[in-house]
């Protein structure tokens, strides 16, 4: 069974609905990833998560040691979407035990599942606390790596997707190896899986890892919104790095705080499971 519809995909099926109409310049392209030169600066990985309490979760339902009942007293940041597009707002939020599916023998109680509700008149996309450096406001992003009727972006092992932002190109880049494992069309395995993002910084060409992972189970990373998220004019991604189908792992990326020669720093992830 793949993850549990109404735990999981609240989300996604929010996405799925929405249109884009942001204003930024987007070039998508899934070619065959040839992205070399002799200025790019190898980046083995993102820097380690920051330590000081940076947190995400999605406005959900999740299994009991997934949240703690304390996420309501912190100060949280949303972004949220609505007709005239998306937008960070500082939000409270409001937990509730209700029925796990998976864990709880009645629906008569005890209940050890948590709701996440965002107290807000627009449905959350993300919740973010502990990055003090948010300001609210307008928020720019690209169309075809946001939501909309493309649902969520992927790359398979050997494609690149080009887009701009600001004026400035990007490139995102998938490595890995595709293995058949039989006769059928499509039944592959991913092993090796590499994602990566390149783009101009202080006049080098940076290519960054953004997220690797060893095997992949019937799934694929993929890119949830790009936009910026920070106020300093370059994207922001937030990308679900999940190797497992039954896995849902968002994490954050932010430029503002990352080091000269990186384009992003990996600031929080939040892992839940399914069924």
């Amino acid at each position: 069974m793949k993850k549990n519809l109404n735990r999981v995909y609240g989300l996604f099926s929010f996405l799925l609905l929405c249109a884009c109409n942001d204003t930024a310049t987007q070039q998508q392209q899934t070619t065959p990833a040839t992205v070399s030169d002799t200025t790019t600066v190898q980046q083995r990985d993102t820097a380690a998560i920051p330590p000081g309490g940076a947190m995400i979760l999605n406005a959900s339902s999740y299994h009991g040691d997934e949240v703690g009942d304390s996420v309501s007293r912190k100060s949280w940041t949303g972004l949220f979407r609505n007709a005239g597009g998306y937008y960070l707002d500082a939000t409270r939020i409001q937990t509730a035990r209700v029925y796990d599916a998976v864990l709880d023998e009645s629906e008569n109680g005890p209940h050890t599942g948590i709701e996440v509700r965002a107290l807000h008149k627009d449905t959350a996309i993300l919740l973010i606390s502990g990055v003090p450096y948010l300001r609210t406001g307008p928020v720019t992003a690209v169309p075809e790596l946001s939501a909309g009727d493309r649902s969520f972006f992927t790359l398979q092992p050997g494609d690149s997707s080009r887009f701009n932002y600001a004026g400035h190109s990007y490139t995102l880049i998938a490595r890995g190896t595709k293995k058949q494992v039989d006769d059928q069309p499509g039944n592959e395995i991913i092993t090796d899986y590499r994602l990566y993002l390149a783009g101009d910084k202080n006049g080098k060409r940076i290519e960054q890892l953004l997220t690797a992972q060893k095997n992949l189970d019937d799934t694929l990373p993929c890119i949830i919104f790009c936009g910026d998220l920070d106020g300093d004019g370059l994207p922001d991604f937030l990308i679900d790095t999940t190797d497992h189908y039954n896995v849902f792992q968002p994490t954050l990326y932010l430029s503002a705080q990352a080091a000269a020669d990186k384009l992003l720093l990996r600031v929080a992830k939040h892992t839940s499971v399914g069924c």
